[in-house]
């Protein structure tokens, strides 16, 4: 009997904990724990939930670890613009990780396609090529976007594919975001953003990516600029137009902006607006002095050991989630990942002894090889062009203690 009662209420413990794992999608107020709820609104979203009045906010830091990400509201070429989201997504100062995205014949790729709603609060780490309408957090944004970031890579493959390290095509607001981003495409490509339209405005942003287009309108906030954009700016490279802005519409404002100077680039390549700002150097750049009406008491700060000596925004100083911050190490650390160049891993490392690992997803050592390191960019003597494709770790050692662990998609 005791026995009975016991199993009868292990099973009543674990229905009920089951029954709780399920989410009202249709509540007011609704909170995303895993990657498998994140999947699961992303799959509704595209199945014509809108979400309107509706904020869903997150738990946990989420690190997509099964597979290709399909977008929120994946917006193609053949819908009409019925689709889309509408509610608030609150990222709680948490990060969605490692959203992989290689489509390059689709458009509207991002981790959200197209955004109605308000986005706030959350950072993405990405790797995303797309067609056209290519972005690391929203491909369309015709809502709110404030108190975001996005870093890691963006790729367009269309003629006029308007890609942007955070958006693809802005028609509301960005407020309080960056993008650490390098982003490449043809046309209307910009650090930040591709195309900021006449009804959208950026404030209070920055990105520091480096940006390559091969066309026309290429900046490193913004590709081009219809409307208004102020207290922003962009130090990172920029390829193939101007430092901070490819084109300036007519009538349009740029505001106590700025780029990092370059001699290869103009400040706005093509300003048939106003602007005021302008490119300034490194040094000058890291200065508090240099930039004219920016609020360095409640919106922004300056501190030689953050972001490379350049305003940062307060609100992720205070907010940045535990993964932001451990990305951040990495980059900073002895070594860092550079990248496949003529078939083989590189490494950026100090000076030093390191062996270098790489495993296959079911753990089995494929091969490893030491290397004798100078600083800067490093061959490790790893191969890859005898791999198969697909998803490899790369664990790097020092004095056998594990100082870096990456996922290298071959």
């Amino acid at each position: 009997m005791k026995k009975s009662t016991k199993l009868f209420l292990f099973v009543l413990t674990f229905a009920v904990e089951l029954l709780a794992q399920v989410i009202n999608w249709n509540a007011t107020n609704i909170t995303i724990k895993t990657e498998t709820e994140l999947r699961e609104f992303a799959a509704l979203s595209n199945n014509g939930m809108h979400f309107f009045g509706q904020t869903l906010t997150l738990a946990n830091d989420i690190e997509l670890k099964n597979g290709e990400w399909t977008p929120i509201c994946e917006f193609d070429d053949e819908s009409d613009y019925n689709i889309g989201f509408y509610g608030t997504f609150d990222g709680n100062n948490k990060i969605i990780s490692e959203v992989y995205i290689n489509q390059p014949h689709k458009s509207e790729q991002g981790l959200f396609g197209y955004n109605q709603g308000t986005i706030k609060n959350l950072g993405v780490v990405v790797d995303i090529k797309g067609k056209q309408n290519v972005a690391g957090l929203a491909a369309l944004n015709g809502g709110a976007i404030e108190n975001c970031y996005a870093l890691g890579t963006v790729v367009g493959m269309e003629e006029h594919a308007t890609v942007g390290g955070l958006v693809g095509l802005n028609w509301i607001t960005i407020n309080s975001c960056y993008a650490e981003v390098n982003v490449s495409g043809i046309n209307e490509v910009g650090g930040l953003a591709g195309l900021n339209s006449s009804d959208g405005t950026i404030t209070n942003s920055y990105a520091t990516g480096n940006v390559t287009g091969t066309g026309t309108d290429i900046g490193g906030l913004v590709g081009w600029n219809d409307n208004n954009i102020k207290n922003c700016y962009a130090v990172g490279k920029v390829i193939g137009g101007g430092g901070l802005v490819g084109w300036n519409s007519i009538g349009c404002t740029i505001e106590n902006c700025y780029a990092l100077e370059d001699f290869d680039n103009e400040f706005i390549e093509y300003d048939n607006g106003t602007s005021s700002g302008g490119q300034r150097t490194s040094e000058e750049l890291k200065q508090q002095s240099a930039y004219n009406n920016w609020n360095f008491v409640t919106t922004w700060a300056i501190d030689p050991t953050k972001n490379n000596g350049f305003p940062y925004l307060r609100i992720f100083d205070d907010n940045m989630t535990s993964i932001a911050n451990n990305f951040t190490v990495k980059r900073n650390n002895s070594a860092s990942f550079a990248g496949i160049k003529n078939g083989e891993i590189n490494l950026n490392l100090k000076a030093g002894n390191y062996t270098a690992e790489l495993y296959n997803l079911q753990g089995r050592l494929i091969t490893k090889t030491d290397i004798n390191a100078t600083t800067g960019v490093n061959a490790t003597g790893i191969k890859t062009d005898n791999l198969s494709k697909g998803m490899f770790i790369l664990n790097l050692k020092q004095a056998g203690i594990s100082i870096l662990k990456h996922k290298v998609r071959i």
